[in-house]
């Protein structure tokens, strides 16, 4: 049995899937165990040993299980990437290259100055000038819960 993992484009989010439902949507399974529906244009497909996106969406990424079953996570013990609603200005700035103090600074300002006080989009960020963020996003060190 392979499990196959997908990126969504729009928050950075490593997802599992379980169910094509149709042409337009995939039922999914985060790494927090919920289960939702997303829409096939927003995710890529996702390998988790190089951890970043690939470009053709016709891509399928697979995994082999051992034969043995190993009650192992599907998601990585330890995530790499940043979490930018739950960090704080310093943990940005020591994690993100190319992101100082000032700079993670405006990040969580802007963070508490949105709806909810939360991200909806990587794009939000692109508010905030004087940062490579196509770069940032490429590298694949951030994504949004």
């Amino acid at each position: 049995m392979s499990v196959q993992l997908y990126q969504d484009l729009r928050t950075g989010q490593i997802l599992e899937h379980i169910n094509a439902l149709d042409d337009s949507f995939i039922m999914v399974r985060d790494q927090a165990g919920n289960v939702s529906t997303k829409f096939w244009q927003h995710l890529t497909p996702y390998d988790p040993v190089t951890g970043r996106r690939y470009k053709d969406l016709n891509t399928i990424v697979e995994i082999e299980e051992p034969d043995e079953p190993i009650p192992v996570s599907v998601f990585p013990a330890f995530e790499k990437r940043l979490d930018l609603n739950r960090a704080s200005a310093e943990q940005i700035a020591k994690h993100v290259n190319g992101v100082g103090m000032r700079i993670a600074k405006q990040i969580v300002d802007l963070r508490k100055s949105l709806p909810g006080e939360r991200f909806v989009t990587l794009e939000s960020l692109r508010a905030i000038a004087r940062v490579d963020w196509d770069a940032i996003f490429n590298s694949d060190v951030v994504y949004i819960s």
